[in-house]
């Protein structure tokens, strides 16, 4: 995670540039950050698997309840990266990798 300062710089750039990546980057140095405040549970595993899955970066809520992947459209238009499967691939992941006394 870069500090703060960047992150911002990093935004900015992103919106400037119509830049997918930057933002995706920005977005996940955002989400390291608000880690050391408002803890994700299962945020590292979670970051991994979307990573694995192709997504450009993590968005975190700003509760750290809710956290989401960022993915280039064209990882939408293929048949392996279409929203059912990854829905179905993190819920595996999470059902697999998360035991339920944990999560709730």
């Amino acid at each position: 995670v870069q500090n703060f300062s960047e992150t911002i710089r990093t935004m900015r750039q992103a919106v400037e540039k119509r830049d997918l990546q930057l933002l995706a980057d920005a977005a996940t140095d955002s989400a390291g950050w608000n880690q050391q405040w408002n803890i994700t549970p299962f945020f590292y595993p979670v970051m991994k698997e979307l990573k694995r899955q192709g997504a450009l970066g993590v968005l975190v809520a700003h509760t750290g309840t809710v956290m989401g992947g960022i993915f280039q459209q064209q990882s939408f238009d293929d048949h392996t990266h279409m929203g059912g499967p990854v829905v179905r691939l993190m819920t595996e992941f999470l059902k697999d990798n998360i035991p339920l006394s944990d999560a709730q």
